[in-house]
Formats: C-alpha cells, sequence, structure tokens
C-alpha cells in the first residue's frame, strides 16, 4: 500500500485499500463471532458474581424474601438483554460483513 497524494488536495495522502478477500471476510467473522463469544462469557460471569453477592446476603440474613426474589428477577431481566445486544450487534456485524 503505498499512500498518493490527492489531486484536488495537495496536504491530503490517499491510500487504496484492496478490495477484502474471502479469507480476509472469513477472518473478521471468526473474529466477530470470537468477539461476541467474550462478551456472552462476561455477561455470564457478571451474572454469577451476583448471584454470588445475592447468595451471601441471604445466608447472614441481610435482606427480606420479598427483596431477593425481586432483585434475581431483576438480575434475570437485565442478563437476559445483555444476551439479547450481544447477539444483536454480532448478527449485524456478521451481516455486514457478509455483504462487503
Amino acid at each position: 500500500m503505498q499512500p498518493q497524494v490527492d489531486a484536488h488536495n495537495a496536504s491530503q495522502l490517499n491510500i487504496p485499500i484492496p478490495p477484502p478477500t474471502k479469507e480476509s471476510r472469513d477472518q473478521a467473522l471468526a473474529a466477530a463471532s470470537k468477539a461476541g463469544d467474550v462478551a456472552n462469557l462476561a455477561v455470564k460471569n457478571a451474572r454469577a458474581a451476583m448471584q454470588k453477592r445475592l447468595r451471601g446476603m441471604e445466608l447472614k440474613k441481610l435482606v427480606r424474601p420479598d427483596d431477593l426474589k425481586i432483585a434475581h428477577k431483576d438480575m434475570e431481566k437485565l442478563v437476559e438483554k445483555g444476551h439479547a445486544d450481544v447477539k444483536k450487534a454480532t448478527d449485524s456485524a456478521r451481516k455486514i460483513m457478509e455483504q462487503a
């Protein structure tokens, strides 16, 4: 890749980028899938940490059982939303990369 001086603006350099090959698209798709897996794992680990905290509160009787159930429901809603957001982002990235 050799930079070229723009014909209309002498202070601007253009770098021609070759079109993506099948191999580079496959690598990009694999990277997107891996990033999605890492993000899902992070959501899963956050859920596990919160489960641990809530269980500790339950054992020490720091919160009422009703509040604990509400906290569990709210946490599960957030986890589902997190997984859905990751899936949506991964799918849209995959779709864009397949079209390129």
